[in-house]
């Protein structure tokens, strides 16, 4: 049962690592005002409000989508840690 929660904590580990390389993905994500125009996608300084919006909804989309990532890998960070403790527990009273 120790070696089992040994595991459980180094899988806990390497997870919530994973957990925190995604939180600064998130935080890290681009912010490219662009514009359509014809077929083509022109980056450009511009003026028009819409365009800066639309910029800043799909940056906020793409973090957002990054930090659930991060999130489901915390919470099975957490989870495993949990399990450790109690294989840890069962081991050291039996």
């Amino acid at each position: 049962m120790a070696i089992l929660a040994l595991l459980l904590a180094v899988a806990s580990s390497a997870s919530g690592l994973c957990a925190a390389y995604k939180w600064l993905k998130a935080s890290r994500v681009n912010f490219v005002a662009f514009e359509e125009i014809g077929s083509r996608v022109e980056e450009l300084p511009t003026n028009n409000v819409q365009v800066w919006i639309n910029a800043l909804r799909r940056t906020l989309r793409e973090s957002g989508r990054i930090n659930a990532i991060a999130a489901r890998w915390t919470a099975a960070s957490v989870g495993m840690a949990a399990l450790s403790a109690l294989a840890g527990l069962w081991s050291f009273l039996n």
